[in-house]
């Protein structure tokens, strides 16, 4: 089947996906050549003439990821993917909850690798915490700021690693509970209500010294 479609110079163009619901196939994207090695990158402007051939692969081939919210019976969406091909699943946003990620099972037991190619069907099943649940943690760079850099929730009553923040020519020496940079914490830590985290820095040289 060929399909033409007329644009401007120097234009660029949005080509629909092919539908062959007769022959069961699934579309993985338009390519610049008919061994299928280049795919092609509508970012760019047509300048001239262009063929573009649909690369079609068998529904043996795809796999099925079907998602599911909390106490749902039916899944809120589904992913078809190639088999060893790797997908991202977008966090879901629900009001007052705080997303903890996707399960394999509804049990949460077992959390998604999203690290692992996609070779067969399956279920996910997201996780939430209800933020009145949690604690506030607070960001501070420097005693003196007015406001916090930045925040986040510490779940389970417990901080894991935050990542360090950097300052030119000076080196991260650790987070403290106080203004005055007393009481350093050693992560985890438990945290049982809502906490204000400040960070130590020191010039590189008394580092080394």
């Amino acid at each position: 089947m060929q399909i033409c479609h007329e644009v401007g110079a120097v234009d660029y163009v949005n080509v629909p996906d092919p539908r062959y619901e007769d022959t069961f196939m699934f579309f993985t994207g338009w390519y610049a050549d008919k061994e299928l090695t280049q795919e092609y990158d509508f970012s760019q402007p047509i300048e001239g003439d262009v063929h573009l051939y649909a690369r079609l692969i068998s529904y043996d081939d795809v796999a099925i990821i079907t998602t599911y919210m909390p106490n749902e019976s039916f899944y809120t969406d589904y992913y078809e993917v190639e088999k060893g091909e790797y997908v991202y699943i977008p966090d879901p946003d629900v009001e007052d909850m705080y997303f903890d990620g996707w399960f394999y099972d509804a049990e949460y037991t077992r959390p998604y690798d999203s690290s692992l190619p996609v070779t067969e069907d399956f279920a996910l099943y997201a996780k939430f915490i209800p933020f009145s649940e949690m604690h506030v943690v607070s960001i501070w760079l420097s005693p003196t700021d007015e406001f916090p850099v930045g925040s986040g929730y510490a779940k389970d009553g417990q901080l894991y690693d935050i990542e360090p923040p950097a300052q030119e020519g000076m080196i991260f020496d650790g987070w403290y509970t106080a203004p005055e940079l007393i009481n350093k914490i050693e992560v985890p830590f438990t945290v049982t209500s809502d906490i204000d985290l400040y960070a130590k820095f020191v010039p590189e040289v008394e580092q080394h010294e």
